[in-house]
C-alpha cells in the first residue's frame, strides 16, 4: 500500500481504541470543583442530600469550614439555586476537572513500562507492579523479609503485605513488638502506595538517598518488626485507574440507590457499588458522624463495622496481636497533616499530651527535609468521623501510638489534589521516612524505655543527641546535598539522556508506542464495555423494570398460577373418578 494509506490506517487504528478507551473511562469534561462554605451540622446535612440526589459529590471535606464538592455542568444550575436559597456562599475554584485528568493520563500512557520486579517513583503504577515489587523484595532479602497474604477482595484480589524485622526466621522475631503502616484505603489517592513502596525500599536499604540511617533503621529492625500493607483496597485503587480516576470506596454491590427496593425485591432506581472503608471500623458511635445512610455517597460505611473483606482481614490479623502492637499508621492524602485520635470527636484523649509531642517531632522532621509544612491536629478537628481505623486501633486495641498521616499536597491545593504530579512522588516519600523514623523514636513504648523519658522525650532531645534524627536530616548533608543527590539522579538521567533523546529524535518510534499502548488499552476497555452492556441489561431486565414491563410479568405470573390451579383441579377430578 502507499504511504499515505499506511498513515491513514495507522491514524484510524489509534482513533478507534482511543474511543475505546475513552468510552469507558470518565473524562469529568465540563465538571467543576465549588467550594461551599458550611457554618453548621445542617448546612452540612444539605449537602449530603444533593450528594444523594445524585446532583454532586463531595470531592473533600476541611476543617476550615468549607466542602469542596464536583458538580457536573447537567446539574450546576440546580445546586447553585440550593446554595443562593440557603444562604450557602460558594465559588469556582476548578473550571473543568477533565483537563486535570486528560493530561494526567496522557503522561501515564507516555511512560515506559517497568522491568517485572523493578519500580520507579516517576509514575504511578498499576497494583500488579505493587506486588511484583513485593514479591522481588522478598526473593532478595530473605532474611529480613516475608510476604503475607492478609486475604482477599470482593473482586478475588490478594491484600498483600510485608514483614520486616531481623532474623526473620528465628521464632524469637515474632514476639518483637510490632509496628503497623498500610496505605491505600481510599482509591484515589494514588501518591500512598508509592509512599508507601518508598519506606519499604528505605528499610531494606534499597534506596540511595536514605543510606545515612543504615544504622538508625538496622536498630529499629532489630528491635521490632514492621508489617506495611502498601495498598488495602486493590479493587477500588485498578477502579480509579480504569474508569473513574476519582473514584473513592472499595468496588462491593452496597445497595439501592437511597435504600428503595422496586416490587419485585430489585432496585427501584439503581445499584450502588463501593463502601468508605476509612468509616468502617468498629468504633464508637459508628456510622453517626461524617456518614451518608446512602449506599451510593462517597462516605457510606456499610451496613456494620468490619462487613467489607478488607477491614475484616485486618481485625483478624492485629486482634490476637494486640499485646504486641505498639504503632499503628495509616497513610492518606491530601492535606498534609498528622492526625492524632480522636476522629469521632472533640473531647481529648487520655494521652493527648503524648500524641501533641510526637507530632511535634513528626512534622519537624517532615520540615527538615524539604522544607514542606505539615500540621499536626486531632483527627476530629480536620472533621469528625466515626468508623475510622487510627481510632479503632486507638479505642479497641489499646494502641497509644495511632495516627494518621495525609500527604501532599496542601489543603488549600485544590487544583492539584489527588491528581498530585508525578515530580512530586519522590519528594513526598523521602519527606515522610523522616517523619516515620521520628515517629518510631517518639512513641510511647520507645520514650518510656529510655532513662529520664520525662526529661528528654518532650523536646526529642534524646533521640536527636543519639544523632539519628539529626544526622539523618542535616548532619550527614543529605538534606543540603539530597537536593544535589536529587538533581544528581535526574542528571544522571539527562546525562545519558537516552529516554529523552531517543523519545525527541524519533517521532515515528514514539507515536509506534502510543498505538501499542492505545491497542492495549483498547481491547481492555472494550471488554469491559461488553461487560458492562451484559450488566446494563440485567438491570434492565431485573431491577430497572418500567410499568408496561412490571404489568407483563405480572400477567405472565397470573397466567401461570390460572394453569398451575386448572391442571390441580384436573388432577384432583380425575383421582375422584377412579374412586
Amino acid at each position: 500500500p502507499a504511504p499515505e494509506h499506511c498513515e491513514m490506517l495507522r491514524f484510524l487504528i489509534v482513533f478507534v481504541f482511543s474511543l475505546s478507551a475513552i468510552i469507558c473511562y470518565k473524562t469529568y469534561i465540563g465538571d467543576k470543583i465549588v467550594r461551599v462554605k458550611v457554618g453548621s451540622v445542617a448546612d452540612y446535612n444539605g449537602i449530603l442530600s444533593l450528594e444523594s440526589d445524585d446532583l454532586l459529590e463531595i470531592f473533600s471535606e476541611s476543617r476550615t469550614g468549607h466542602v469542596d464538592v464536583l458538580i457536573g455542568a447537567r446539574t450546576m444550575a440546580e445546586c447553585q439555586n440550593y446554595f443562593k436559597s440557603h444562604d450557602l456562599t460558594y465559588e469556582v475554584i476548578t473550571e473543568n476537572v477533565g483537563d486535570g485528568v486528560e493530561k494526567e493520563r496522557r503522561r501515564l500512557l507516555l511512560k515506559t513500562a517497568v522491568a517485572q520486579g523493578e519500580f520507579s517513583y516517576d509514575t504511578y503504577h498499576r497494583i500488579k507492579v505493587i506486588y511484583e515489587r513485593l514479591d522481588a523484595l522478598v526473593a532478595k532479602h530473605t532474611a529480613i523479609t516475608e510476604l503475607i497474604n492478609l486475604g482477599e477482595t470482593h473482586e478475588k484480589r490478594e491484600i498483600k503485605a510485608i514483614r520486616i524485622t531481623s532474623n526473620i526466621s528465628l521464632a524469637e522475631s515474632a514476639e518483637k513488638p510490632m509496628l503497623w503502616l498500610d496505605g491505600g484505603i481510599h482509591a484515589r489517592e494514588w501518591v500512598v502506595p508509592a509512599t508507601m513502596m518508598y519506606i519499604i525500599d528505605s528499610l531494606l536499604g534499597e534506596q540511595d538517598n536514605e543510606k545515612d540511617k543504615s544504622d538508625e533503621i538496622q536498630a529499629i529492625l532489630d528491635k521490632y518488626q514492621i508489617v506495611i500493607a502498601p495498598c488495602i483496597n486493590p479493587d477500588g485503587y485498578e477502579y480509579s485507574h480504569e474508569e473513574e480516576r476519582l473514584w473513592r470506596k472499595n468496588r462491593t454491590p452496597s445497595g439501592c440507590k437511597k435504600n428503595k427496593l422496586n416490587w419485585f425485591g430489585g432496585c427501584f432506581t439503581r445499584m450502588c457499588y463501593g463502601i468508605d472503608l476509612n468509616r468502617n471500623w468498629e468504633t464508637l458511635h459508628f456510622g453517626t458522624v461524617g456518614i451518608s445512610p446512602d449506599p451510593c455517597s462517597l462516605i457510606y460505611p456499610g451496613k456494620t463495622p468490619f462487613d467489607q473483606k478488607s477491614t475484616k482481614v485486618i481485625e483478624d490479623y492485629l486482634k490476637p496481636l494486640k499485646e504486641k502492637l505498639k504503632l499503628f499508621v495509616t497513610y492518606h492524602s491530601y492535606s498534609q497533616l498528622f492526625l492524632a485520635p480522636y476522629g469521632y470527636t472533640h473531647d481529648l484523649p487520655a494521652d493527648h499530651e503524648h500524641h501533641t509531642r510526637v507530632g511535634k517531632a513528626v512534622v519537624e522532621a517532615i520540615h527538615q527535609r524539604h522544607g514542606v509544612n505539615y500540621t499536626s491536629i486531632r483527627g476530629a478537628q480536620l472533621y469528625p468521623v466515626s468508623g475510622d481505623s487510627f481510632d479503632w486501633a486507638y479505642t479497641v486495641l489499646n494502641v497509644t501510638d495511632s495516627y494518621c498521616f495525609e500527604l501532599r499536597p496542601d489543603g488549600d491545593s485544590w487544583k492539584i489534589g489527588f491528581e498530585l504530579p508525578e515530580e512530586e512522588i519522590l519528594p513526598t516519600a523521602e519527606e515522610n521516612v523522616d517523619g516515620l523514623l521520628a515517629l518510631i523514636a517518639n512513641i510511647k513504648h520507645e520514650v518510656e524505655e529510655d532513662d529520664g523519658e520525662d526529661d528528654n522525650g518532650e523536646d526529642d532531645n534524646g533521640e536527636d543527641d543519639n544523632g539519628e534524627d539529626d544526622d539523618g536530616d542535616n548532619d550527614d548533608g543529605e538534606d543540603e546535598d539530597g537536593e544535589d543527590e536529587d538533581e544528581g539522579n535526574d542528571d544522571g538521567e539527562d546525562e545519558d539522556g537516552e529516554d529523552e533523546d531517543e523519545g525527541n529524535d524519533d517521532g515515528a518510534m514514539m507515536a509506534i508506542i502510543m498505538m501499542a499502548e492505545m491497542m492495549m488499552r483498547g481491547m481492555m476497555m472494550a471488554r469491559m464495555v461488553m461487560k458492562r452492556i451484559m450488566m446494563t441489561r440485567m438491570i434492565l431486565t431485573g431491577m430497572l423494570m418500567t410499568r408496561k414491563t412490571m404489568v407483563k410479568m405480572m400477567m405472565i405470573r397470573i397466567i401461570r398460577m390460572m394453569v398451575k390451579t386448572t391442571r390441580m383441579r384436573d388432577r384432583i377430578l380425575r383421582i375422584k373418578s377412579d374412586q
